[in-house]
């Protein structure tokens, strides 16, 4: 990364445009104290980089600022902690339909979906005449081209877990890119707008130019983001279909999981968000681990005293937060030094139904959380977005 590209980077994190924000509390004679973390921050960017075709080089940067309506359901099928779980999604073209965002378990056509040769992401070039930003974006003013992204790649440090893509266009006219956007492809049921964002000024292309779009999303905390939450959005961004990666399950082993394994068409029910129907597949961890501590490579508690499923996951209206809560009731004494979330993934391999445990947020308190019998901890992952 260019020093000047790194430089905006860091102050746009600094600005915190998207943030997560861990929170507990006890109750102790029915009042409640709260308990609350540090604020966990996950920035983003958009890196413009031109190559005229005359040989110069052209880079701008902007904060990535622009979730739509589509893609805070997306996210929320992240976390869900339930199979299956289907919203309405709105497509390109304006229809509406309900889709699948954690599978069945079934072949049934999910999101994303990857038949054998099929892409699902794109990133999207628009020269709109005056386009504006709306949490109901569906579809760009005017589209121009669209490209699919590359590979996406995971890297992180004591501070930061950035997750970065980007896709390419050359066009053979002159033409002033002024919009730009995230496009989810399910395959014969339609493309859904993920994110919708505005070039100010707009980036003018003449023939033979060429504009890469870089989207980066930097997930900034001492704590709570471990690198198997990189390895998940890893999947959740993957372009193409059959692609797989490690995960560390919380018993320390490891497990492959990826987009889908099998050849057959829609083979969903092997892809790593392909959770049985009904099945519970997160929940919030509680530890009393004596001398607990953070890593990026953290996979389990220390010592696990109990777990519990969040109900939901909990959509903002405006969408600007989407969450996940659940309570502990202790029945005897107990010090809560840690907490965590863990979750399912379906392995990489043949056999349905073959789950993997992984933990992606972990927490270590400063202090210990001490309960008496009766009384009740609740934890609260709170995702706040643009």
């Amino acid at each position: 990364m260019r020093r000047a590209d790194a430089l905006a980077l860091a102050a746009l994190i600094v600005a915190g445009l998207l943030a997560g924000l861990l929170l507990g509390a006890f109750l102790r004679a029915g009042v409640e104290v709260a308990v609350e973390a540090p604020v966990a921050r996950a920035s983003g960017i958009i890196s413009l980089v031109v190559h005229r075709a005359t040989g110069e080089v052209e880079r701008r940067v902007l904060p990535f600022h622009s979730f739509t309506e589509n893609g805070v359901k997306l996210l929320a099928g992240i976390l869900y902690p339930s199979s299956p779980y289907k919203e309405t999604m709105v497509g390109t073209g304006g229809s509406s339909g309900t889709r699948l965002l954690i599978y069945d378990g079934s072949n049934t056509l999910s999101t994303p979906n990857y038949d054998v040769t099929g892409q699902a992401w794109w990133i999207v070039f628009g020269n709109g005449t005056s386009p504006q930003y709306s949490f109901t974006k569906y579809s760009l003013d005017s589209e121009v081209a669209r490209a699919v992204i590359s590979e996406p790649s995971l890297t992180y440090n004591a501070t930061h877990l950035l997750v970065s893509f980007s896709a390419s266009f050359t066009p053979d006219f002159s033409v002033n890119i002024t919009e730009a956007g995230l496009l989810l492809k399910v395959s014969s049921a339609g493309d859904y707008l993920i994110a919708y964002d505005v070039i100010p000024g707009g980036v003018y292309l003449n023939a033979n130019d060429t504009l890469t779009i870089t989207y980066t999303f930097a997930f900034q905390s001492d704590q709570i983001f471990v690198e198997n939450w990189g390895q998940v959005l890893w999947i959740v961004f993957q372009p193409y279909a059959k692609k797989s990666t490690t995960v560390t399950t919380t018993n320390g082993g490891t497990a492959t999981v990826g987009t889908y394994y099998a050849n057959s068409e829609y083979a969903c029910k092997y892809a790593a968000f392909a959770i049985g129907s009904g099945t519970t597949r997160a929940w919030i961890v509680f530890g009393n681990g004596t001398s607990p501590s953070f890593s990026r490579t953290a996979y389990a508690v220390a010592s696990e005293v109990a777990r519990v499923a969040p109900s939901t996951v909990s959509i903002a209206p405006d969408g600007s937060h989407i969450s996940v809560s659940a309570t502990y009731s202790a029945a005897s004494a107990v010090n809560i030094t840690e907490v965590a979330l863990y979750m399912l993934l379906e392995q990489y391999d043949s056999t349905d139904d073959n789950y993997a445990e992984v933990m992606v947020f972990y927490y270590v308190f400063p202090n210990p959380v001490e309960l008496s019998p009766g009384q009740s901890l609740t934890v609260t992952f709170k995702i706040l977005l643009p």
